[in-house]
């Protein structure tokens, strides 16, 4: 095995994440999940059908190819099912977010009444919990050190990509 088949599609993605930021700060494109489905899948297909017309430019064989094309589309599809959390502000980051902000426990009533989704949002809560996000003792909820690396990630991300960072 050599080192194309991994670089070479790390490579791509990258260069197509670096695009998806330039993209995103210089306009918003009318629909988002169009974009980026054509950017991480619809692109690298094209490239993909132009390199087996041409032997791959003899770069890589066709099973060095095929080999590092599902690794990019791993990655691809990968980004894309979790690009929703990072661009809307899923109720896991709100929580996240509200716990974060204040330096106390939070009243898990509280953060039912703020996120507003009736019973889904004390299973929000409970997700949070079993995902190591937060710890629930006696009605109250705090951050654990997972869901701050996680809301400093989510974080990260929006402001790359140009969105806010601060959802509530």
């Amino acid at each position: 095995m050599t080192y194309k088949i991994l670089l070479v599609p790390f490579v791509l993605f990258l260069a197509l994440l670096t695009t998806q930021a330039a993209v995103s700060r210089i306009y918003r494109p009318r629909s988002e999940d169009r974009f980026i489905f054509s950017l991480y899948l619809g692109l690298p297909f094209l490239v993909l059908s132009i390199s087996i017309a041409y032997n791959f430019w003899g770069l890589l064989t066709p099973c060095e190819a095929f080999l590092a094309s599902l690794l990019y589309f791993g990655l691809g599809s990968s980004w894309i099912a979790s690009y929703p959390a990072i661009y809307a502000a899923c109720p896991t980051l709100i929580i996240s977010m509200i716990v974060s902000k204040t330096k106390k426990p939070v009243d898990i009533n509280y953060l039912s009444s703020v996120l507003n989704l009736n019973k889904n949002s004390t299973d929000r809560i409970d997700d949070a919990v079993l995902n190591g996000l937060i710890i629930k003792k006696e009605g109250k909820v705090e951050l654990r050190s997972f869901g701050l690396m996680t809301l400093h990630l989510f974080k990260t991300y929006r402001r790359w990509l140009g969105l806010q960072t601060d959802t509530i």
